[in-house]
């Protein structure tokens, strides 16, 4: 089905109403992608697997993750704001269709896809004798920006005059702060130049009038709010105060300032907020950038921008091992969009900045969930980019390290040597951290931690050596991997207290990344050693710390731990609940249970184990119910919360 109309006329507020409602599907079945975050098509079948929660950990392209995912499932997939990407919107849910049976897609968009078997819902806009009138009187009212007695009688008018577009009400309720209902239907209609190109509304004096009311706006803004409005623009996702001071402020437009006038627009409904952020509604957007390329600031902005999200990513590098790493899981991913924005401009002015960027946002994204982005920008960059160096270097492990966490061991392993190569001509301790982690990374997964073992040892020695200036996010990456291979070898003694002493360290710091990888080999340790009440401890802080920074593909390793102690506790019914929590999220990462290959045997002995304790029907029965439950429920009871089943 694709629900269109004209920009402004809710198709978005109206498709989300029925979707809470529940009236097309279980809210629980039902994935929400906003496309009007994407630039390009470029990256709209990764958006779209990341809105179903997927975190694609293997070589695959985003559109058959996708539809292997789905499959057999029942599922409503909503592709808000397609016109922009309307040619790739089409094949994609051409595709989709074809391969997933039971699924059901709702579109909105100005232009329909015309696809075979495509439902139209054309929104109207509201009557303008009953409906719009409330609207705006409601809206006013929640303002603070009642209309006159006398005014009333021309509410009417001025409904019809916007024609009953719901946006158009809204922005014109806002402007009450400034002049009245008489005042409003006495101002021209508002006229300014743009490419009618790109999108091609349905109703396009319906258009005019959205944009009339977006000039009312405008025109009743301080020259303070004006500029604000065009210089947010050039924000793609949502934001928050301190973000806006930072970019928007500068020349006539203090820090202060921003502030005041950031509340102003929140009240004339030009700035939307939501769950305490902000955002500017894509048609809002639209008219805010025409002003700031009138203002001559187009470019000047979108390089503050992008300057700003480079500053960002090496704040957030530099204190990876502090107790603001949490902090900079979450604010990455939120930022999603913009630094997608900051990376395509970059590349075109900048291939120096793009690479970095590229380079340090590529691990948080390949560790959460955006493996395929991390890819393309990195590959994409390291073409751009001719220069050779430090950044190079850790670009390539970045992309080697992605390569080997997507299950492609071939390219990873290669630029895992060529990594090693480029730190022994070099001589940067650092850069030899990194390759030696990423190579030996590669020897775990083969199953063969002697050669990476080796390699590690001799990594760090070099890195204790006087005046070395090697990084400490690498030196505690590496001692990290150590413990895969020691406990891998059997060498339980030392990994143990290396484990222990590791983790110590990171609880200092606040760090939970490597913590949480800690906690692992110690629930590993525990479970090899017959220490079951240790081993579920180990196995629930693993879980903290992965969902903490929200790493899917670490939640279901921690999962499968989980389950393992259970089984080794004598509780099968919570074994199996635990499997098939993780078999959820195994599903989302898109691969079979994984982890180091030593591993293995502990997950299998452990589900034997619990088939034993309830019986084989009953387990399948458990673990098939929690795979289908809440996954936040069914995490709320792995952290020790009562079991929702």
């Amino acid at each position: 089905m694709t629900v269109t109309g004209v920009g402004g006329v809710g198709k978005s507020r109206l498709v989300r109403e029925v979707v809470d409602l529940g009236l097309v599907a279980a809210v629980e079945d039902c994935c929400w992608a906003d496309l009007w975050q994407l630039r390009d098509d470029a990256l709209l079948a990764a958006l779209v697997a990341d809105a179903c929660g997927l975190s694609d950990h293997t070589p695959r392209l985003p559109v058959e993750v996708i539809c292997d995912w789905i499959g057999e499932r029942e599922l409503l997939v909503v592709l808000d704001s397609c016109e922009h990407v309307l040619s790739a919107c089409r094949g994609l849910v051409e595709r989709l269709l074809a391969r997933c049976p039971r699924l059901r897609i709702v579109v909105t968009s100005r232009e329909v896809l015309g696809v075979e078997g495509e439902f139209v819902v054309v929104v109207e806009p509201l009557p303008c004798a009953t409906d719009a009138p409330e609207l705006f009187l409601r809206r006013a009212m929640e303002l603070g920006h009642v209309p006159e007695p006398g005014d009333l009688n021309r509410v009417v008018e001025l409904c019809s005059y916007l024609d009953g577009l719901p946006l158009a009400l809204e922005l014109a309720a806002g402007a009450l702060r400034h002049c009245g209902v008489e005042d409003l239907l006495r101002r021209p209609r508002h006229e300014l130049s743009r490419d009618e190109d790109a999108v091609r509304p349905v109703a396009p004096w319906r258009h005019d009038v959205l944009r009339t009311a977006l000039g009312w706006s405008h025109e009743l803004c301080t020259p303070a709010e004006r500029l604000l409005w065009a210089r947010l623009s050039i924000v793609q996702g949502h934001f928050d105060e301190a973000l806006a001071v930072a970019l928007c402020a500068g020349g006539p437009l203090s820090a202060t300032d921003v502030g005041r006038a950031l509340d102003r627009l929140v009240d004339q409904s030009v700035v939307t907020r939501r769950r305490g952020r902000f955002v500017l509604l894509d048609t809002v957007r639209e008219y805010g950038r025409l002003w700031l390329a009138e203002l001559g600031e187009l470019e000047a902005m979108a390089s503050r921008h992008a300057s700003y999200f480079l500053t960002q990513a090496r704040h957030a590098d530099a204190t990876w091992t502090s107790a603001e790493q949490t902090g900079w899981y979450r604010t990455i991913k939120e930022a999603h969009p913009d630094l997608c924005a900051a990376l395509d401009y970059l590349t075109g002015h900048d291939a120096d900045g793009a690479l970095e960027l590229a380079t340090l946002t590529g691990f948080y994204w390949t560790c959460c969930g955006h493996a395929h982005t991390a890819q393309l920008y990195l590959s994409r960059t390291l073409k751009a980019c001719g220069s050779q160096g430090r950044v190079r270097q850790r670009a390539l492990w970045a992309l080697g390290l992605t390569y080997l966490l997507q299950g492609n061991h071939a390219a990873g392993t290669h630029l895992a040597r060529q990594c090693l190569e480029d730190a022994r001509l070099t001589g940067n301790v650092t850069a030899l951290l990194r390759a030696a982690y990423l190579q030996a990374m590669s020897d775990l997964l083969r199953g063969d931690p002697r050669p990476g073992l080796e390699l590690l040892e001799r990594a760090l020695r070099a890195a204790d050596a006087p005046g070395s200036g090697a990084a400490v996010q690498a030196v505690m990456m590496c001692r990290m991997l150590r413990l895969f291979a020691l406990t891998g070898l059997g060498e339980l003694k030392e990994s143990l207290e290396s484990a222990t002493v590791l983790r110590a360290e990171c609880v200092a710091m606040g760090e939970y990344w490597i913590r949480s990888y800690a906690d692992y080999q110690l629930c590993v340790i525990a479970l090899r050693e017959g220490n079951s009440e240790p081993a579920l401890e180990y196995a629930r802080s693993m879980l903290h710390a992965k969902q903490r920074i929200g790493d899917t593909f670490g939640i279901a390793l921690g999962l499968d731990m989980l389950a393992a102690a259970f089984s080794a506790n004598g509780d099968g019914y919570s074994a199996a609940l635990a499997s098939g929590a993780g078999q959820r999220l195994w599903d989302a990462v898109g691969h079979p249970q994984r982890g180091a290959p030593d591993v293995a045997p502990l997950r299998e002995a452990g589900e034997d184990t619990a088939r034993r304790l309830v019986g084989a029907v009953a387990y399948e029965s458990y673990r098939s119910e929690a795979a289908h439950a809440d996954p936040g429920e069914m995490l709320a009871w792995a952290a020790g919360g009562e079991s929702p089943l």
